[in-house]
């Protein structure tokens, strides 16, 4: 019981508040009631945190420390937990899941996979790059509601972070991918111009393109056609939406090459 209260502080107070307030003591005497099995603990931890409980999962990212993770730290002396129960790339890959969701349901996807995600944004790059792109999604909706100033404000602090990851692992391909399709989109609903970004990360890939399977292939083929018909080079365009179907049939990148193809090869 002492676990779940100590937890629930977590949540409505955050870690700044549960450090300065419960003893050192306190938290010696809740090592009885940890289980065998660490990791139980750690995932009962992240459970509650983000079932909404107090701020909820969607303020997480706000408090003054960072969250859950730090929190775990703080208490490993005298919990006794290993690092080993934290699992970062499977909360990454969560909080990824979220972002292909979010792309056409923001609502509600955004906040949780921000919240998943801010934890492992400093020491992560996929998760720095991919908590940037869902600031640019935030955006959209500001922007949608003509609320600019905000929705200017997350762009330059998405596209900001996003370059800041893929400059800390420039080798990481889902960075680039991510940035090249975040810039084309960018570029395409906003004043803001990414179109160069998006040529150097299609180049950079297509430098690469023997390492890619098929399904990688037609989304670069498909980014391709979209960059050249912006560059109004329909030639150029039409070839890459043919590649992306040969490359990638059946996929969603296909179908929407084959729209392309025949909104502009007639």
């Amino acid at each position: 019981m002492k676990m779940k209260l100590l937890f629930r502080q977590l949540c409505t107070c955050g870690f700044a508040s549960l450090q300065k307030n419960l003893p050192h003591s306190e938290a010696q005497g809740i090592e009885a009631e940890i289980p065998q099995a660490h990791r139980g603990w750690a995932e009962e931890l992240k459970r509650i945190a983000r079932s909404g409980a107090g701020a909820g999962c969607a303020q997480i990212h706000k408090f003054n420390c960072t969250g859950i993770l730090q929190a775990l730290l703080f208490l490993l002396p005298a919990l006794s937990l290993p690092l080993g129960a934290v699992e970062p790339e499977a909360d990454i890959q969560r909080g990824i899941a979220c972002h292909e969701r979010a792309v056409t349901v923001p609502e509600n996807n955004i906040e949780e996979g921000k919240a998943i995600l801010y934890p492992y944004i400093n020491g992560y790059p996929l998760a720095k790059g991919y908590y940037g792109s869902f600031l640019t999604l935030e955006s959209a909706g500001h922007a949608r509601r003509n609320n600019m100033l905000q929705a200017t404000s997350l762009l330059d602090e998405g596209t900001a972070l996003i370059d800041e990851a893929v400059r800390s692992a420039p080798d990481l391909v889902d960075l680039r991918v991510l940035r090249m399709i975040n810039s084309y989109e960018i570029s395409s609903h906003s004043p803001f111009d990414r179109y160069g970004i998006m040529k150097t990360d299609m180049d950079w890939l297509e430098a690469r393109r023997n390492q890619f399977m098929a399904s990688l292939l037609g989304i670069l083929e498909l980014y391709k056609g979209l960059y050249c018909l912006k560059n109004r080079r329909i030639t150029a365009a039409l070839a890459a939406f043919e590649a992306c179907i040969r490359v990638s049939p059946g996929s969603q990148e296909a179908r929407e090459a084959e729209r392309q193809l025949q909104r502009y090869g007639e």
